[in-house]
């Protein structure tokens, strides 16, 4: 896939004043976004802007997303924000064309499945990480990142959720033993 791509959503009207899906690989992630400036500034967004519900479920999506970058090892930082003209998604190369379809059938059809589609495939396991019982979770096999990312990241979630911690890094790997 080239560096940029432009889809376009309304066949009749191309350019500035199109609704428009922009895909730009970088090197560890591709940003996919939906484009609506020119299109809702020329009058053709008539009504509300982008629907609150997509709005959230887009938002839980670029979570899942970040989190999944951040699990394989990407450590920066991302940029972003909804709002009634742009809706953006950091996703793993892999995704980058069902990011595209599910905004695309956001937008044309309301059809929201997808992106929750999107944001399930890239939900990290936290249930089964933190469920009762000691166990060893690999580098390589079930996190990219650093250990010690990997041992923090678990404990904030655990935090959030109610759940002590007990856990040692352990070379490249990482051993949990959450409890109730």
């Amino acid at each position: 896939m080239p560096k940029h791509v432009v889809r376009y959503l309304d066949p009749e009207r191309l350019g500035y004043v199109a609704r428009k899906i922009r895909i730009t690989r970088y090197r560890h992630y591709t940003d996919v976004e939906l484009d609506r400036d020119g299109w809702y500034a020329d009058g053709y967004g008539v009504g509300d802007d982008i629907p609150q519900e997509f709005k959230d479920i887009a938002a839980r999506a670029r979570m899942a997303c970040i989190e999944r970058l951040w699990l394989d090892g990407y450590r920066g930082g991302f940029y972003f924000g909804i709002s009634g003209r742009h809706v953006q998604l950091y996703v793993t190369h892999t995704y980058a064309t069902q990011a595209a379809e599910a905004l695309t059938s956001a937008e044309l059809r309301q059809d929201y499945g997808p992106l929750s589609a999107l944001e399930a495939s890239n939900a990290l396991p936290y249930d089964e990480w933190l469920s009762p019982g000691e166990r060893r979770l690999t580098r390589g096999v079930d996190f990219l990142m650093t250990a010690s990312g990997f041992m923090r990241l678990l404990r904030e979630e655990a935090k959030k959720r109610g759940v002590r911690l007990n856990g040692r890094v352990d070379g490249g790997s990482v051993v949990v033993r959450p409890t109730r």
